[in-house]
């Protein structure tokens, strides 16, 4: 194992940091036992910007957006009650109905921005993202 790229002191404390290249990791050792896991990403500006992606929702997965209803519940002072307040708002959802096609669905490169990037590192490991959190993503969509 090689030493990592960056260096430096987490709060005063001295550090031991080695690399698993195969994996794109360093690993740093607190000396209070802590292990930190930081993911090395390749990053090429230069592909973003020379041929840039022409529509940035082609980055994200298909998703579709209706004008569905909110409300809020709010106290009138003058009636002494709880009103409810309706308004159009929009309703966002993900076409892909199970995990494996959203995620098959992204430009994990970003339009070329991380060229190396894979559905490990991206999904897993930057995005911290289990199966519970994708069928949660799907099922609930965004909220505005």
């Amino acid at each position: 194992m090689k030493p990592c790229a960056f260096r430096g002191n987490t709060r005063g404390q001295t550090k031991k940091e080695d690399t698993e290249p195969s994996k794109g990791r360093c690993i740093t050792i607190l000396p209070n036992g802590m292990i930190c896991v930081a993911t090395q990403l390749t990053i090429n500006i230069k592909n973003f910007l020379t041929i840039p992606p022409q529509n940035l929702k082609e980055i994200i997965p298909s998703y579709t957006i209706q004008t569905g209803i909110c409300e809020n519940e709010e106290w009138n002072d003058e009636t002494n009650q709880d009103e409810i307040i309706e308004w159009g708002c929009p309703e966002f959802s993900w076409v892909a109905t199970d995990c494996e096609s959203w995620k098959s669905d992204w430009d994990i490169t970003i339009g070329g921005l991380f060229p190396n990037m894979t559905p490990t590192k991206f999904f897993d490991e930057l995005m911290k993202l289990d199966a519970e959190d994708c069928e949660d993503i799907l099922e609930r969509g965004l909220d505005f």
